[in-house]
């Protein structure tokens, strides 16, 4: 049986936070998803979670945010030790060098572009989700 797969994601975008929720809904039948449009709500959410089974298994990111930047939030959520395990992928309109290299240094495990085409958007996202669902990825991770 498949078990529900939790995911957070921080997009300060609205448009793009439907497109992401259509895709991931798409590629996985059981998703739970729970969409805030800043690095602060977020954090507040996660920081009350008290039960490791109730923290998300994927964050996806997106790096211009209000607020608390999602370069500075992914630093943030990579040294605190309870958040640090949960796979990090950004999500984002930048495809600055610097942007892409302090990511992977503050603990991206991936870090996409946004296309400007809708369907490659989906189709992008849906790669993510069945890439981040499947067991085997998570294994090697050491996550399950």
């Amino acid at each position: 049986m498949e078990s529900t797969f939790k995911l957070i994601v921080i997009e300060d975008d609205p448009g793009d936070q439907k497109l992401i929720k259509l895709a991931c809904n798409k590629a996985h039948s059981k998703i739970r998803i729970e969409q805030f449009f800043d690095a602060e709500e977020a954090d507040s959410h996660l920081s009350s979670i008290n039960s490791e089974d109730d923290l998300p298994e994927l964050i996806i990111l997106d790096l211009n945010l209000p607020k608390i930047s999602g370069l500075d939030y992914l630093k943030k959520l990579k040294t605190d030790e309870k958040l640090k395990v949960i796979p990090v992928v950004v999500l984002t309109t930048s495809d600055a060098p610097h942007d892409i290299e302090t990511a992977y240094k503050n603990g991206a495990n991936s870090y996409f572009r946004k296309p400007l085409d809708v369907d490659e958007l989906i189709s992008k996202i849906k790669l993510i989700i069945n890439y981040w669902t499947n067991s085997e990825n998570k294994k090697r991770l050491n996550i399950i």
